[in-house]
């Protein structure tokens, strides 16, 4: 959750610690969790056999009750009216419903509070409805008003209010709503006037006898701005981390180097980088610019030693990753410290690109692992005849027993499926898919921009396609019509797993080349003609003469298939021969040229074309110039986010000799702009994606949608950005707390 509450008034040392925490569910889940389930509510009571109950019947009283208080609370924060309404309603279950119940004793927070919090209304009425507690307080003091109120959820303040909610309950620093109320939301001020007659008739909060008033009527206006909006022009007390020079290492120990996963809640992700940031802050504005550079530099090498050490923990990846966005975005953002921080800025950069490399590296590697026996082994349509081939002489001896069989698959290769492993024949495309949807889930976890998130769901794509094209071609007994049918099939397992995740569709093309391929294997025992097979296999673009004669000449006849003509079997012998003579000619002359001094070229340029003119010359070499680049093609994906496109370059001469594709090369990689680093998540794409295939809407309504859209996405960005505020919990001050020795 992204607003944010201020500790007690009376905290010494203020400028120690940062008055701001943040308000989240907190994940009660087994260590092995890295972060909350993103899966729906009713999937989890599925798993956990609620509706069956018969996980459920061996648990006692009191971890039913716990459990369910989990459920609930979880429920609560998402809306998710079903499942609070099974919960009370099922006479198995509600006897263990406790409303008011917290399922995270450190802060307290009970299901009202959450809802009205997070500004689920229709969970806010129902949970009133069946009697939940309207003024209970979570451990700061806060109850759900108060949540509501400095969240801006006007119509839930309003229905808490006609359910007698408290408007004179005061939390720990002794605040009431009113102290919380945004003075510019002129809506809420007029929920919350009838209760009283004017925000200054409420009597205000006597501070403690030690403090002198002048001092804490600056430190509430300083923090009550806080509250709502972080201060990125100027550094206010309580906007800072104070630390002592000999402080950096202990500092950098807690949040980096000694920091363990999972986090105890999904808010707790950016506290490294606040950390960090906040520490620069204070040596920036109030020290010296050593002490930054000295900050930044030893924290940047930690990372980087942090990252190397575990290059194949995708969670530890992912989670720097984000923080490392993070951290760069505050320190763009921040007026003194873009232009104090500029070299460490690229620093940065790097370390995320470098990062990004190693957790597509690893995810590659587990992918490799099962990608031909679940995309390419695997035969998805059984119950079929037994297909035989050609060039198979075992047919004749085996015929009688197997001819009644229901597998399709070849016969000559049943001695070789019995060695294979039986873990082999369990694997499907669904395993590659599984494999997808968990590198997916990490990223989208700790909240990795959407921007890197396609850009590695992308590479991912380009090294799947890659290898399934080079294991198909570059092995005879994939060469066939059968198995290419199969593979294809298989491929449309992940298509559908695209449009199921709401990424962009675009990411489909990068599975192009492989599709033209199978197509091609599928019809091309049928190109008896010769000007046929010549206008067909222009039509595959993507697939080299290389490529098509390997395919041509290594292809495996079925029984019932005609052998195709000699004359197609030389033609494409004679365009691989020549487009291979070709590019080693023009590559000749390229080198000629390289070898000509500099003089006899420019006499060379100068006869076939003499510039009168400084400008003419200039357009020549310009001419020449872009000569050179038409020479590299460039395919391009949109990838539907905030990116502006995501492409691969490869040489053009290169990709007419070669017939293997290149697995490894990493496509260029990009970061987010300070414009669109403050994403509203994948919600509010799906929704627009519905919207825009809704065909059922005239071009008025479309035009209206769209454009209701786009300003919704434009409210909730703003409002997004002006709530990020890094902040440090409290839990975390005290471990920073050197004196503590707590890590």
């Amino acid at each position: 959750m992204n607003q944010h509450y201020e500790e007690d008034s009376d905290t010494s040392q203020s400028g120690r610690k940062n008055k701001q925490n943040t308000f989240s569910w907190s994940s009660t889940s087994s260590s092995n969790s890295t972060l909350l389930s993103t899966h729906s509510l009713e999937e989890e009571l599925e798993q956990v056999s609620f509706l069956s109950l018969q996980d459920f019947e061996f648990l006692d009283g009191a971890k039913k009750t716990e459990r369910l208080s989990e459920i609930l609370n979880r429920s609560a924060s998402h809306g998710d009216l079903v499942t609070i309404r099974h919960l009370v309603t099922d006479t198995r279950l509600s006897s263990y419903v406790d409303l008011d119940a917290s399922d995270d004793e450190t802060d307290g927070s009970t299901p009202l509070i959450y809802a009205s919090c997070f500004g689920k209304i229709e969970v806010v009425r129902f949970l009133l409805q069946v009697g939940a507690k309207v003024d209970v307080q979570d451990k700061i003091g806060w109850t759900a008003l108060m949540w509501a109120t400095t969240n801006g959820h006007g119509q839930i303040v309003k229905l808490l209010l006609e359910y007698s909610a408290s408007s004179s309950t005061r939390s720990r620093s002794g605040r009431t709503i009113y102290d919380l109320v945004d003075t510019e939301n002129e809506h809420m001020i007029s929920i919350l006037s009838p209760c009283t007659t004017t925000l200054s008739d409420i009597e205000p909060f006597i501070p403690p006898v030690k403090q002198q008033h002048d001092q804490y009527i600056q430190s509430c206006e300083a923090s009550f701005r806080s509250v709502h909006k972080f201060i990125w022009d100027q550094c206010l007390p309580d906007q800072m981390f104070v630390f002592a020079e000999d402080e950096i290492d202990h500092i950098l120990n807690v949040s980096i180097s000694h920091l363990k996963l999972p986090m105890k809640s999904r808010t707790e992700i950016y506290v490294p980088a606040n950390i960090i940031f906040l520490c620069a802050r204070f040596a920036h504005y109030y020290t010296c610019r050593e002490l930054v550079h000295q900050l930044i530099s030893k924290a940047v090498a930690r990372i980087d030693t942090v990252v190397k050490t575990s290059s194949q923990d995708v969670h530890i990846m992912a989670f720097w990753i984000a923080n490392l966005s993070q951290l760069l975005y505050y320190l763009k953002k921040d007026v003194g410290l873009v232009v104090a921080t500029a070299e460490y800025q690229l620093e940065i950069s790097e370390l995320i690109s470098e990062t990004y490399t190693l957790l597509v590296t690893d995810s590659e590697k587990r992918m490799d692992r099962i990608l031909e026996p679940a995309m390419i082994e695997y035969e998805q349509l059984g119950g079929l005849e037994v297909v035989e081939f050609a060039d198979d002489w075992h047919r004749f001896f085996r015929r009688n027993r197997f001819s009644t069989s229901s597998n399709r698959r070849s016969v000559g290769n049943t001695q070789a499926e019995l060695s294979v492993p039986q873990t082999r024949s369990t694997l499907t495309p669904q395993s590659v898919t599984s494999l997808l949807t968990s590198i997916l889930y990490v990223l989208q976890s700790y909240d990795v921009h959407p921007v890197i998130v396609i850009q590695a769901m992308a590479q991912l794509f380009h090294f799947l396609s890659c290898e399934i094209f080079n294991r198909i071609l570059s092995n005879k007994k994939y060469l066939c019509r059968s198995k290419a049918l199969q593979i294809r099939m298989n491929l449309t397992v992940i298509e559908e797993w695209v449009r199921e995740h709401h990424l962009p569709s675009t990411l489909g093309a990068y599975f192009n080349p492989v599709v033209q391929l199978v197509q091609l294997l599928q019809c091309v025992s049928q190109l008896q003609d010769l000007m046929d097979f010549i206008s067909t296999t222009k039509s595959f673009d993507l697939l080299n003469p290389m490529q098509i004669k390997r395919l041509v000449l290594n292809y495996r006849y079925e029984v019932s298939e005609t052998r195709l003509k000699e004359e197609i079997e030389k033609y494409t012998m004679q365009i691989a021969e020549d487009t291979i003579k070709s590019i080693q000619t023009e590559q000749q002359q390229q080198q000629q040229q390289q070898q000509q001094p500099f003089i006899e070229r420019s006499s060379s340029i100068e006869n076939q074309s003499r510039p009168n003119s400084i400008s003419s010359l200039g357009s020549l070499l310009q001419s020449i110039s872009q000569q050179k680049n038409n020479r590299k093609s460039r395919q391009s994906v949109q990838s539907g986010s905030d990116t502006d496109s995501i492409y691969t370059e490869n040489d053009e001469d290169n990709h007419y000799l070669t017939e293997k594709k290149d697995s490894k090369y990493m496509l260029p990689f990009s970061l987010p702009t300070t414009t669109n680093m403050v994403h509203s998540g994948w919600h509010h794409k799906k929704q627009e994606q519905r919207l825009v295939n809704d065909d059922s809407l005239s071009l008025s309504d479309s035009i209206y949608n769209e454009l209701k859209t786009k300003l919704s996405a434009e409210r909730e960005k703003n409002a997004r950005e002006s709530s990020v505020i890094p902040s440090i919990p409290e839990e975390w001050l005290e471990r920073l707390d050197h004196h503590s020795g707590q890590y």
